[in-house]
C-alpha cells in the first residue's frame, strides 16, 4: 500500500515532526536552566573529547589514573580475546558450510558468491591467528590491518553496489562494532574506518544502483552514521572501563580499610563481631561464645550466635541504651559538617553483657559502623571485658557502667 506523498501530508507529516522536536528542546532546555551542573559538565566532555582526537588523551603524571588506565588495557584485553573468540567461531561456522554443501551437495547453487567465500576465507585466516597468538591483537597495529580486511567485503570484485550495501550492514553489525574493543585509542577508531567509508562512497558515486528506495544519499548517509556509532561507541566503552576500574578500586580499597579495622579490634578485644541492619550477628563467634561461657563449637550444647539479637546479650536495662548508641551516632574522627551520608563512623561506648552463669561482664563496645555497596548497614563491633582492667574510651551518656 502506497501513500499519496502530497502538500497536505508532507505538512502533515512536518507539523508531527516539529512537535516532536519542540518537546524534546523544550525538556532539554528545562533540564539546563535548572541543572546547569550537567550542561557544564557536558561542554567539558564535548571539549575533552575534541581535544583528545586532536592531539590524542592527555598525560596524567598521577599514579592512581596509571593504575585505572592499566587496569583498563587489561579488562579491554580480556573481553578482546572473547569477540575474537566468537568472531573465529562464527566465520568457521560459515565455512564448515560452505565446505559440507561443496563436499555432499556440489549440485546445489552457491548462496555465497565465490569471491566473497574467498574474503571469508582469508578474514578467517586473520582470527584465527589472533585466537591462537592472542598477543598480537593487543597491538593498535593489528586493529588498523583488521579493519582495512573488512574492506575487502565492500570492493568491486567481490560483488555489485547493491550486494556490498547488504554486506556492509552484516559487516558492521558482526565484525565492525564489535572490533572497537581492541582499539585502545578511540580516535585509532575513526582512522581506521575512513578506507571503508571511502570505499562505499567512492563506489556509490561511480556505480550504477539498482536500490529504488533512498538511491546514493541513503547509502551514504547509513555509512555515516555508521561511522559515528562506533567513534561515539569507543568514547563510550573507554568511559565504561575507566569507570568500572575506579568503582573495582573503591572496593577494594573499602575491604582493605575494614580488614584494617577488623586486625585492629582483634589485637585490642576480646571478640570482634558483625551485626547486621537489624543488630544481629551475622556469623558464629567462637572468642564471643568463649567470653560468654558457651560452646565455641557451633551448635554445640550453647547453640550457635548466628542471628541472634546483639541486644538479648544483655541485661533488659541496658539494651535501650545500647541500642541508641549502636544505631545513631557521629564520626569521632570526622567534622560533624561532613556529608550527612558518611560511609564509615566509629565510637566507644559501655555496656554490660550476661554469661551462660548470669554473670554480668562489664564491656567496652568499639564499633564502626559501614554501609555496604547494596546500601545495607553493618556493624563490626569489638568487645572488650574490664570488669578487673581498666577501658580505653571513657563513657559517656546513660550507657555506662551500671550498678551490678
Amino acid at each position: 500500500m502506497e501513500y499519496d506523498d502530497g502538500p497536505s501530508l508532507s505538512q502533515a507529516f512536518l507539523a508531527a515532526t516539529f512537535g516532536i522536536e519542540a518537546l524534546i528542546a523544550g525538556r532539554l532546555a528545562y533540564r539546563a536552566w535548572n541543572q546547569k551542573t550537567p550542561l557544564l559538565r557536558a561542554l567539558r566532555f564535548l571539549r575533552w573529547t575534541l581535544k583528545s582526537l586532536i592531539f590524542g588523551p592527555p598525560k596524567s603524571a598521577s599514579a592512581s589514573c596509571d593504575m585505572i588506565r592499566k587496569e583498563a588495557l587489561a579488562l579491554r584485553y580480556s573481553i578482546s580475546r572473547k569477540i575474537v573468540g566468537i568472531n573465529t567461531a562464527l566465520l568457521l561456522t560459515v565455512v564448515v558450510f560452505m565446505q559440507l554443501r561443496l563436499i555432499f551437495r556440489p549440485d546445489l547453487p552457491a548462496v555465497i558468491s565465490f569471491n566473497l567465500s574467498w574474503t571469508i576465507v582469508g578474514h578467517l585466516l586473520w582470527m584465527a591467528v589472533a585466537f591462537v597468538v592472542p598477543q598480537i591483537a593487543r597491538n593498535d597495529l593489528w586493529f588498523t590491518f583488521y579493519s582495512l580486511l573488512l574492506v575487502a567485503y565492500v570492493l568491486p570484485y567481490v560483488d555489485s553496489l547493491d550486494g556490498s550495501t547488504r554486506v556492509a550492514y552484516i559487516v558492521f553489525s558482526l565484525f565492525r562494532f564489535p572490533a572497537i574493543v581492541m582499539a585502545r585509542r578511540a580516535h585509532l577508531v575513526l582512522l581506521s574506518n575512513l578506507p571503508f567509508l571511502g570505499t562505499i562512497t567512492y563506489r556509490a558515486l561511480t556505480e550504477e544502483s539498482a536500490e529504488m528506495y533512498g538511491g546514493v544519499s541513503a547509502v551514504l548517509g547509513m555509512e555515516f552514521l555508521h561511522l559515528v556509532l562506533l567513534v561515539s561507541a569507543a568514547y563510550v566503552f573507554d568511559a565504561y572501563l575507566a569507570q568500572r576500574v575506579e568503582l573495582a578500586m573503591e572496593k577494594g580499597n573499602a575491604v582493605t580499610q575494614l580488614n584494617a579495622a577488623s586486625a585492629l579490634l582483634q589485637l585490642t578485644c576480646d571478640a570482634v563481631v558483625e551485626l547486621d541492619e537489624e543488630l544481629r550477628l551475622t556469623e558464629h563467634s567462637n572468642e564471643l561464645a568463649a567470653m560468654l561461657l558457651r560452646d565455641s563449637v557451633a551448635g554445640g550444647r550453647g547453640g550457635t550466635l548466628k542471628g541472634v539479637l546483639f541486644t538479648d546479650l544483655m541485661p533488659p536495662l541496658d539494651a535501650p541504651p545500647a541500642i541508641a548508641k549502636l544505631s545513631m551516632f557521629r564520626s569521632s574522627g570526622s567534622s560533624s559538617h561532613g556529608p550527612p551520608a558518611q560511609a564509615v563512623r566509629a565510637h566507644a561506648f559501655h555496656t554490660r553483657l550476661v554469661d551462660s552463669w548470669s554473670t554480668k561482664l562489664r564491656t567496652e563496645v568499639l564499633q564502626v559502623m559501614y554501609t555496604k555497596m547494596d546500601g545495607q548497614t553493618c556493624h563490626l563491633v569489638g568487645l572488650r571485658d574490664f570488669t578487673d582492667s581498666k577501658p580505653f574510651a571513657l563513657s559517656r551518656g546513660p550507657t555506662g557502667d551500671g550498678d551490678e
